[in-house]
């Protein structure tokens, strides 16, 4: 089912290629599935996690034999005589402490997937972040030409009034600075759309000449798991199950030191031939030669006071107190660390309730304004004024409730909750 979703997915990017002259539509799931598949990052570290993998599924290969053979042959110049050679040879050594190596490799490619989760969570969360920003900064865009005509209106009047000497030139100048003044700020937002857009299609891996546009909106609060939040654990933060991992590899790194004190049993076997033939007969005085051999080896440098293994024995002793530590202050962080953005979601919650009141009372004295200027009470620019008051309080809304997903998916990326159940996403 994935696959064909998949090659559905390539089928509407050529079509709209291939009909709509580059311009690609997506919605905010299209960017997900998107960024997941094509950034160039998020594909090192899935590299990166397979190499791990490989590591893991190879880590047993220690207990081969090691096996060889060779092929020899001499000859005498004065003596005439010739002598050829062949063995083979297969040595085993079984030590305790290799299979730890085993569990360490299982260790790291979990780190391996722990780093590219928190990669894969950290570019879904970009991706959703740019495509959110993009739509608020097309508001602020479009607010700014409204201001921009605005003041054009306003400098027009301006211009007319300074020719009736109706006002000053001070009062024209001020005009003409208003109207250059909102012109700049006009050039500057598009500049700095552009710019985005250009970071956005860079970590899709979209080509710059693709024109894209968004079809979803900023969801409403209303949908967001927000009480979601308050169940996250700090002890399933990605950072504590990294430390965790970290110190079971370093108790394994104990546990390999101490098997080294063991015995391990090693065999060989080796087999070979040895001929020197006369100038008529090769095989008359061939040799032939089999042996067979085991042995249990006790290390005893290593029980001797202060020698290598005894001295890491006790170095990591001190190494997994320290890391008790951290996992410890880690665990009170991430607590912290909880309060804190709550915190701070619960006050972007409140401003945005704020910001809805802002909406809804520029959006009835708009409605008041057109009223009273189709019944020729109220004049073009007053009207203006207010519509422009309401554009302003909805961009506002809507950069509060960009601050307020961001927020929310830092949090997610913090305590690995995923989009969906955040309810970005469906």
């Amino acid at each position: 089912m994935k696959g064909k979703s998949y090659w559905i997915f390539i089928f509407c990017i050529i079509s709209t290629y291939s009909f709509a002259g580059d311009v690609m539509q997506m919605s905010l799931k299209d960017v997900i599935d998107c960024v997941i598949r094509e950034n160039l990052s998020l594909k090192s570290e899935k590299l990166q996690q397979e190499e791990k993998k490989l590591q893991r599924d190879t880590s047993w290969n220690f207990i081969y034999p090691e096996m060889s053979v060779s092929a020899s042959a001499s000859k005498t110049v004065l003596e005439r005589k010739g002598s050829l050679s062949l063995s083979g040879n297969v040595s085993w050594s079984l030590r305790t402490h290799d299979f730890i190596d085993i569990f360490k490799s299982i260790n790291d490619y979990r780190i391996g997937k722990l780093d590219y989760d928190a990669a894969k969570q950290e570019v879904e969360n970009q991706a959703v972040l740019y495509y959110y920003l993009l739509q608020v900064d097309f508001e602020q865009i479009e607010l700014q030409k409204m201001l921009q005509n605005n003041s054009k209106a306003r400098l027009n009047n301006a211009v007319l009034g300074y020719g009736n000497s109706e006002i000053s030139r001070i009062e024209l100048l001020r005009k003409e600075y208003n109207y250059k003044e909102n012109s700049d700020r006009l050039t500057s937002l598009e500049n700095n759309y552009r710019i985005l857009m250009i970071r956005f299609k860079q970590l899709l891996n979209i080509p710059d000449n693709v024109t894209l546009t968004l079809s979803d909106k900023l969801p409403e609060i209303e949908q967001l798991n927000i009480d979601y939040l308050k169940n996250a654990e700090a002890e399933k933060t990605i950072s504590v199950f990294k430390l965790q991992l970290e110190s079971e590899n370093m108790r394994l790194d104990h546990k390999k030191n101490i098997f080294k004190f063991l015995p391990y049993l090693s065999m060989s076997f080796s087999i070979g031939t040895d001929a020197m033939p006369q100038e008529k007969n090769w095989v008359d005085n061939s040799q032939q030669r089999i042996s067979l051999g085991a042995a249990v080896t006790l290390p005893l440098t290593n029980i001797l006071p202060f020698s290598a293994v005894q001295a890491s024995i006790l170095k990591d002793k001190k190494i997994l107190e320290r890391k008790k530590l951290a996992l410890e202050e880690e665990i009170q962080n991430q607590q912290t660390e909880k309060i804190a953005r709550l915190t701070e979601i619960t006050q972007l919650l409140t401003s945005c309730e704020s910001h809805k009141e802002n909406c809804n009372i520029t959006k009835e004295a708009y409605q008041l304004s057109q009223s009273a200027y189709w019944e020729g009470e109220l004049d073009y620019q007053t009207l203006s004024d207010t519509e422009s008051d309401y554009r302003e309080a909805i961009y506002n809304l809507s950069y509060v409730k960009y601050e307020l997903i961001k927020s929310i998916l830092d949090f997610g990326k913090k305590f690995n909750i995923s989009l969906r159940q955040l309810g970005v996403i469906k």
